[in-house]
């Protein structure tokens, strides 16, 4: 993590809010404050979410 909203934050972004369903606007604002959480990882550390951040 580097502390950058870069592309590849923001595709992720995007992404996210797809996947939960809310305003796609790839602003990180309050609605996707209270949707979005760190994910879950699991055993196999893959993200229990489905999300594909980045990729």
């Amino acid at each position: 993590m580097d502390s950058e909203f870069g592309p590849a934050t923001y595709n992720a972004l995007l992404n996210a809010q797809r996947v939960e369903g809310i305003g796609v606007d790839g602003v990180y604002g309050s609605q996707s404050r209270s949707y979005l959480r760190w994910p879950s990882r699991t055993t196999s550390g893959n993200c229990a979410h489905g999300y594909t951040f980045g990729l």
